[in-house]
């Protein structure tokens, strides 16, 4: 069996689950491949024990060599050949018995050599990231060829955002639970690397927008443990995002997963307007941080494999700076009345204009429409899901009715 032993730091009380775990093996010819996975992480001690070894020759009414000194009972167990309860060896031709325990601890006294158990280590077989789902907008919408976001700062709205958002799980080789991959236990710290396209955009006065991550963890209850944000600024916008996560982000009630929010977008800036750009989201990867220290192992007949995972997103996400308008004059009369109100009506328009404008970008590419600015286009795939517009304040006499341009 496996015999949980701790070897390294682990708190007390931290772990999960500290039960040995017993294993089968069968011997022939003298030997046996161990071959065996654990559906556990931690540090154990490989033991093997055989109680029985001389239980096949045991019984004197069949063997005739079954006589004393060397083969006689012992206690209450008749034909035992051995000493219970020990692994006590003796020299060739001792009248007293050996140990009935052959055991992979123990001393050969004859031979004058030290045997002993094996230190075991078992780490993750993989990370799970098929609970990750890549969504866009306040609605988490799924992704298709036309998704897009608003650009908008993180720290003012993160929901309308590019998000990677669900569990990532650490698991065995058969996808089993390991819930000793905690905080304190032997859960480590891991990387996460967001592969994507180049991310460089300049507004229209020439200023670097900056791509903003923020990384939320979450408990138990699904509410945000506000100390394990992860706030990143892009500083290559050609390489990928990197988030590292401490190892207490496995929290204990968790069971070796991790909940998380991933948020994704351009900051906005109210007098900068910038053209639309279109961002290619390749892989979500996975990994241990220190990976030949902390989740490298032997598997499949490979020497130092690593959990490394990948969650593929392969898909294209256009960003817009965009904005509500309502036209200066849309009616001179009627004025309106409170049993027929006027409409006035509200655009949801994206900005697009210089050499930097690309309108196959925008959601009616080239036939993209204006409103009364040459350089935004109305965005007729706006729906309720991406936002409505807010109350009208009147000024004047009669009445009007708000409505979008949707």
């Amino acid at each position: 069996q496996y015999n949980w032993e701790t070897r390294t730091g682990v708190a007390s009380g931290a772990c999960n689950d500290e039960d040995d775990k017993l294993i089968n093996m069968r011997f022939l010819d003298g030997s046996v491949d161990v071959n065996t996975s654990n559906n556990q992480v931690g540090e154990y001690r490989l033991n093997i024990k055989d109680t029985y070894w001389t239980s096949v020759d045991s019984n004197i009414l069949y063997m005739g060599h079954h006589t004393s000194p060397y083969f006689k009972m012992d206690g209450a167990t008749p034909y035992q050949d051995c000493k219970a309860n020990t692994t006590l060896t003796q020299l060739n031709n001792s009248i007293t018995l050996n140990g009935c325990d052959i055991s992979s601890s123990h001393v050969n006294s004859n031979a004058n050599i030290i045997y002993n158990d094996y230190n075991v280590t078992f780490h993750p077989y993989k990370f799970d990231m098929s609970g990750i789902t890549p969504s866009v907008g306040p609605n988490n919408n799924v992704l298709t060829p036309a998704s897009f976001v608003y650009m908008a700062n993180m720290s003012q709205d993160q929901d309308m955002s590019f998000h990677l958002n669900g569990k990532i799980k650490a698991v065995g080789y058969n996808d089993s639970n390991l819930s000793n991959f905690v905080n304190d236990c032997y859960a480590v710290p891991i990387d996460l690397n967001l592969s994507k396209s180049d991310t460089t955009l300049l507004d229209v006065n020439g200023n670097a927008i900056v791509y903003q991550s923020r990384f939320h963890n979450l408990n138990l209850n699904g509410v945000t443990v506000t100390a394990n944000d992860i706030d990143t600024n892009e500083s290559n916008p050609l390489a990928s995002i990197l988030v590292q996560t401490p190892q207490n982000y496995f929290i204990k009630d968790m069971n070796g997963t991790i909940n998380t929010i991933h948020n994704l977008n351009y900051g906005r800036t109210v007098n900068n307007a910038a053209n639309p750009i279109s961002v290619t989201f390749n892989s979500y990867d996975v990994n241990c941080t220190n990976p030949a220290t902390d989740c490298s192992f032997n598997a499949d007949l490979i020497n130092n494999k690593t959990t490394q995972s990948s969650l593929n997103i392969d898909k294209n996400i256009t960003h817009y700076y965009g904005r509500n308008n309502s036209q200066r004059q849309v009616f001179s009369t009627p004025v309106g009345t409170t049993a027929s109100p006027a409409n006035d009506f509200i655009y949801y328009e994206v900005f697009c204009d210089g050499a930097g404008c690309y309108k196959t970008l925008l959601q009616n590419g080239v036939d993209s429409n204006i409103s009364d600015d040459p350089r935004w286009f109305i965005n007729e795939n706006h729906t309720s899901a991406y936002g409505t517009a807010g109350n009208i304040n009147q000024k004047g006499a009669g009445y009007v009715t708000a409505t979008d341009s949707t």
